[in-house]
């Protein structure tokens, strides 16, 4: 019985600690916005910098 219970408690820890570690990842994401009026495409390119594009009737810029 003692056997079974450490097997389900031990599952229920690394499960908890992977939903944890993926969550702090997402809060500590180093990612940041930059509007399209305060640099160009081509400026980013130039700086070999990694980007998504985000153009649209409500915002537009980059996620660098």
């Amino acid at each position: 019985m003692k056997t079974r219970l450490l097997i389900l408690l031990l599952g229920a820890l690394i499960m908890c600690q992977a939903c944890t570690t993926s969550a702090l990842w997402e809060d500590t994401d180093p990612r940041i916005w930059i509007d399209a009026d305060q640099i160009t495409e081509a400026e980013l390119k130039e700086r070999g910098m990694k980007y998504k594009v985000y153009h649209s009737s409500v915002m537009n810029g980059y996620l660098v």
